[in-house]
């Protein structure tokens, strides 16, 4: 997940400018979805979809092709992840509009950050239920 942390917040900055008003339509449609979702597993796929919107943006083919990689090798352990943790699918739908506010308005640096520090909380949450 740290790796995962690293090179999602880089694929993020990488997309900021390239993304398009279509895909903040779609972006926020998927943080909405999230919102009203109480099944954790679709959470979980619907936060999937926002991440992969984003990434594929980011005009780098290996560095997508890397989160690809990780994150199916994560899968398993992330689609079941909300299950474990309920308290995060509320948490993590209002950093995914944070997120997006920053997209539109924040610059790279700070959007790189927020992405990172964004997929970090997962970890967070699960070491501290432990």
């Amino acid at each position: 997940m740290t790796t995962l942390a690293i090179l999602e917040g880089a694929a993020t900055a990488f997309a900021q400018p390239r993304l398009v008003p279509a895909d903040f339509v779609r972006l926020r449609s998927l943080v909405s979805s999230m919102e009203r979702s109480a099944d954790p597993v679709r959470f979980g796929a619907l936060n999937r979809e926002l991440h992969d919107l984003i990434t594929a943006r980011c005009g780098n083919a290996y560095l997508v092709e890397l989160l690809h990689q990780t994150s199916d090798r994560l899968d398993r352990i992330r689609s079941t992840m909300f299950t474990y943790l309920p308290d995060r699918l509320g948490e993590s739908a209002r950093e995914h509009s944070h997120l997006i506010e920053l997209l539109q308005n924040g610059d790279g640096a700070e959007v790189e950050r927020y992405a990172r520090w964004h997929k970090l909380q997962t970890i967070r949450a699960y070491r501290a239920r432990r």
